[in-house]
């Protein structure tokens, strides 16, 4: 059974002309990847009834329900800070001067892109239910960031 824990709510503007088959479709472009090694974070849409199905909508009078996931790299900032320190002090110690701003930012990337393939992931899913018969779009989340996030301009 489907719960939801927090519920923002946006009353469409206009009525839904999109089909679930013609959602489905749609969805199917933006199914969710896992991040590659240098990705910090990646969106997409998955199954709303988990492993059970395939299909990316679940649709019952007419009622469509879609879930959106998000994958999220995880880099501590004194794990960036420690392995930036290390890198400006070796080029320092190497070129007997002190480092640019802007060589100081370049070295940041550098280390972040080293640092990413070991990252941890994140994961996060959001559940929308989308009352094609009333005109309301429901987003799991507390916050309006969030939920504005997915339900976008529609809303």
């Amino acid at each position: 059974m489907l719960w939801f824990k927090n519920l923002m709510v946006y009353r469409l503007s206009r009525d839904i002309t999109l089909t679930a088959d013609a959602m489905e479709k749609q969805l199917a472009a933006f199914t969710f990847t896992p991040c590659g090694s240098q990705d910090m974070a990646k969106t997409g849409w998955v199954s709303p009834m988990g492993s059970h199905s395939d299909a990316l909508t679940h649709v019952a009078n007419g009622q469509i329900v879609i879930c959106a996931r998000k994958e999220e790299k995880i880099l501590p900032a004194p794990v960036i800070k420690q392995a930036l320190e290390a890198k400006i002090n070796k080029l320092e110690a190497e070129q007997a001067r002190k480092l640019k701003k802007t060589e100081k930012d370049s070295l940041k990337d550098e280390v972040l892109h080293s640092l990413l393939p070991r990252a941890f992931s994140r994961f996060s899913q959001t559940m929308m239910w989308i009352d094609t018969v009333n005109g309301l779009i429901m987003v799991d989340c507390a916050s309006a960031k969030k939920a504005g996030r997915y339900a976008g301009p529609a809303a």
